[in-house]
């Protein structure tokens, strides 16, 4: 009996163990370690970039999933203005770290359901997001998320010249 007991709550993880979302700070963009990928696409210098956190936290709504003290991802929504009729779009972003490979669903989970409400809070008609076109793990998790693809974008010439780039997006009309 006693074995059963310390056998179950040796595979329980403690509260400390599991990915939480919290609000994001610029520090957790700091603390990030991003995949490669994402360095080259945000122009980070090792995550270490407090200048491009400070200006995604001043954008828009944003997040971060947290596992103890570890930084698995930040992500939110950059607010675009106001349009006369009172609806707005947004563009999206994330950065993830390599953590993120340990707890993909727990992050999937969190993005959709704090970007339906990030929709719904801001009336935003639409939300879109730049994937590169070569990484088909994005691309696929896009459209787990509700984003279609739109349009095959050249690279935007002062951050990725000649990368090739899709913009996706999330509108009203695809039931967000």
């Amino acid at each position: 009996m006693r074995h059963d007991i310390e056998r179950r709550a040796a595979r329980r993880p403690d509260a400390d163990s599991r990915p939480r979302l919290v609000p994001f700070a610029p520090a957790h963009l700091a603390a990030l370690s991003p995949r490669a990928f994402e360095r080259l696409t945000f122009g980070l210098q090792g995550g270490h970039d407090r200048e491009t956190a400070a200006r995604l936290a001043a954008l828009g709504p944003a997040f971060s999933l947290l596992r103890g003290r570890e930084v698995v991802a930040c992500a939110g929504i950059m607010l675009g203005p106001v349009r006369p009729d009172g609806t707005r779009a947004g563009d999206a972003w994330a950065l993830t770290g390599e953590a993120v490979e340990r707890f993909p669903l727990a992050f999937h989970r969190a993005v959709r359901r704090t970007l339906g409400a990030l929709v719904a809070g801001h009336g935003l008609s639409r939300v879109q997001a730049l994937c590169l076109a070569g990484h088909a793990r994005s691309r696929r998790w896009l459209n787990r998320l509700g984003f279609r693809r739109e349009t095959l974008e050249p690279g935007m010439a002062c951050m990725l010249p000649g990368a090739r780039l899709h913009l996706y997006a999330l509108t009203r009309e695809d039931g967000s």
